[in-house]
């Protein structure tokens, strides 16, 4: 965990571990371990581009999404920012889904915010997501 960022209580029994990148900045970061994509990745990503004030896409080709190499595996990131509407500042969001190894469990990490303090923290966000490790299962037999 970036050392500027503050451990805060998870808002829902989802999720695992909250964080906000630094004191009153209006961002905050969040670790949920959910089973598969759950619901599918087409229908997270229009509810997350809703959640920035973007619009849906019809299929997934149409929203890129980058690869980070996470431990032994890797992470999709979709990294999305909005316009600002009226008096509020733009709206921004980058979600890391880095799939749980010999598990169906996919890790959502996921940093939400006013798009400047987003893209301040893009960097420190991308390497806590590239710090992540799963503990193998042990193999010995009692």
């Amino acid at each position: 965990v970036p050392t500027h960022w503050i451990a805060t209580a998870p808002t829902s029994s989802l999720v695992a571990a909250a964080f906000t990148p630094g004191s009153d900045t209006g961002a905050q970061v969040t670790v949920t371990p959910l089973a598969g994509e759950a619901g599918g990745l087409l229908a997270n990503l229009n509810r997350w581009r809703a959640q920035v004030g973007l619009p849906p896409v019809t299929e997934l080709a149409a929203q890129p999404l980058t690869t980070l190499t996470v431990g032994d595996g890797s992470a999709r990131i979709v990294d999305l920012v909005g316009g600002a509407e009226g008096t509020a500042p733009a709206r921004a969001l980058i979600v890391a889904l880095v799939a749980q190894p010999g598990s169906d469990r996919t890790w959502y990490v996921r940093l939400a915010g006013p798009a400047a303090i987003v893209a301040t923290q893009r960097e420190a966000f991308l390497g806590f997501v590239r710090s992540i490790r799963f503990a193998t299962p042990s193999t010995e037999t009692k």
